[in-house]
């Protein structure tokens, strides 16, 4: 739960922009043939918000 409140923070509170952040970082684990969702790999995901 944490490391949720840690992230949602980091999109200002908007679930729209945390499902986006968590969909793209799916979508890299994936194409980077790693299939985890780390907070390194979280953190270098762009969300322009």
């Amino acid at each position: 739960m944490l490391l949720l409140q840690r992230w949602a923070g980091r999109v200002g509170g908007y679930l729209t922009l945390l499902s986006q952040l968590i969909c793209q970082a799916a979508t890299a684990a994936i194409e980077e043939d790693i299939e985890d969702i780390t907070p390194e790999l979280l953190a270098s995901i762009d969300i322009g918000g």
